[in-house]
């Protein structure tokens, strides 16, 4: 009986607040969608990260193969480290593959600055308009005294 009674209290208290709610449902991206100049922004950082990649892929492939010329004529085990390889080298090699390291780490920094720079872009052209609208969002949401928000991705 007692179970009964606290059920049924419970099941009272979870409809009166579930009516005391106001729920909203927003589909995010066709808001963003028809948002002015966001597709454009979208279009222009992905076609910038697409250029970055492609540098950064290009300089290590032309690394790669100036490393596969350089270590050609000796024969490497591939359970030997870098250090074995640079001591079965001749002294003319051994530099070149020095600075082929060298190399190896500016286009590292390369990267890595690439990858910094789209992050300016992404911040100073995407994110600002997602800013814009999460902020009407929650303006919508105060006037209007909705309770929850739920984002659909449809």
């Amino acid at each position: 009986m007692k179970l009964q009674l606290f059920l049924l209290s419970s099941f009272a208290f979870i409809t009166f607040t579930t009516n005391a709610q106001k729920t909203a449902f927003i589909n995010e991206a066709k808001i963003l969608e028809k948002l002015p100049g966001y597709s454009v922004a979208i279009k222009e950082t992905d076609s910038i990260k697409k250029i970055y990649i492609s540098e950064i892929e290009e300089n290590s492939k032309k690394l790669n193969t100036k490393i596969n010329g350089l270590l050609q004529s000796y024969s490497f085990k591939n359970t030997e480290t870098i250090d074995d390889i640079k001591n079965k080298l001749s002294a003319t090699d051994k530099n070149k593959f020095e600075l082929y390291q060298d190399e190896a780490k500016l286009i590292e920094k390369q990267a890595k600055n690439k990858n910094e720079e789209f992050d300016i872009l992404y911040k100073s052209k995407v994110t600002v308009l997602l800013d814009k609208v999460n902020k009407s969002i929650s303006e919508y949401c105060k006037q209007n005294k909705i309770d929850m928000l739920i984002k659909l991705d449809v």
